[in-house]
């Protein structure tokens, strides 16, 4: 496997955990805030979740043992796109209408 100066397995994790995160974010927004896909649900979903995967790098910074890296949030933030998609394309087939 070529390198990639960084852990792969590490960036699949974090792309993996964020994507679980932005279905839950994604499920609030819509359900307790009532908001409707679109380009003010897509701005606030991005807002906390990228505030909320930096906010996560910052605070590693300062835990011994722990290290924060731009790179890990450039993956959070790729798992909360790979969400989004999927959400996308969920309500574009209407995959859960009940017709």
């Amino acid at each position: 496997m070529p390198d990639f100066g960084f852990s792969f397995q590490d960036k699949v994790i974090h792309t993996c955990a964020f994507f679980v995160y932005g279905m839950f974010l994604q499920l609030f927004l819509a359900r307790t805030l009532r908001l409707r896909f679109g380009a003010k649900y897509i701005l606030l979903f991005f807002l906390i979740g990228c505030l909320f995967g930096a906010s996560d790098e910052i605070h590693q910074y300062f835990v011994p043992g722990r290290s924060s890296e731009v790179m890990d949030w450039m993956a959070d933030t790729s798992g909360l796109l790979l969400s989004l998609v999927v959400v996308f394309l969920i309500s574009r087939f209407r995959v859960f209408d009940k017709k």
